[in-house]
């Protein structure tokens, strides 16, 4: 099977095909972040060309759905879904927290994904056992670090470990925290095979919005 991965949400975009039958990866990174609109599509067509695949021969589209950056998931998930769409192929929805997770959900740790939203605040989500044990939400980043459990060894990912690790060690002294901040599109690709064989394709996704983009909070506040 070929498994072609989207990611937009974060600050670095980037592609990826994975082919099962190989076992083989290949990942892409968008050239200009502020142009996804312009730049996803090309960098796709030219992963493929890499590849020496054509698109007919995608069999499943995986793409990260958010939270992130509004405009960044608008344009992965609408994209994603055009090309599913015009090649009549499944999908598979795979949220930013839960990827920025997958490297390490399988350890015995209990991993933490948190995104930074400014003014304190963040999107959260939990892992334990490979299972999710706290679904992504829109959060308060202080009240947040005090309903997890601290007893427990843990791993903190994404943006808003680094920035929030002083208040994370005061909460917690032997919390733990992944450098890399950034989604590994040819690991999505991986996990998107893994929730296919599951039983969890389909065939549209819609972004996940934890929260109102600020365009609407400002229109709702005239």
């Amino acid at each position: 099977m070929i498994v072609l991965a989207v990611s937009t949400s974060l600050s670095a975009a980037s592609c990826a095909i994975f082919d099962s039958e190989l076992n083989t990866l290949k990942e892409k990174q968008c050239a200009d972040k502020k142009t996804y609109s312009e730049t996803l599509m090309p960098t796709v067509s030219a992963l493929l060309d890499e590849c020496n695949i054509t698109p007919d021969k995608i069999d499943l589209v995986a793409v990260d759905i958010g939270p992130g950056s509004f405009t960044g998931v608008r344009i992965g998930v609408a994209s994603s879904n055009a090309l599913a769409c015009a090649l009549s192929k499944e999908m598979i929805a795979v949220s930013s927290l839960e990827a920025l997770a997958y490297p390490f959900i399988f350890d015995n740790a209990q991993v933490v994904s948190l995104l930074d939203a400014r003014n304190g605040n963040g999107y959260g989500a939990v892992y334990q056992n490979s299972k999710e044990a706290v679904s992504p939400s829109a959060i308060v980043i202080n009240y947040f670090l005090e309903s997890i459990d601290s007893s427990l060894d843990t791993l903190f990912v994404g943006d808003g470990a680094r920035i929030h690790k002083n208040l994370i060690l005061e909460k917690m002294p032997s919390a733990r925290f992944c450098e890399d901040e950034q989604i590994s599109t040819s690991l999505l690709a991986r996990y998107a095979f893994e929730k296919y064989k599951n039983g969890e394709a389909t065939n549209e996704v819609l972004p996940l919005y934890l929260r109102p983009s600020q365009a609407e909070r400002l229109y709702g506040k005239s």
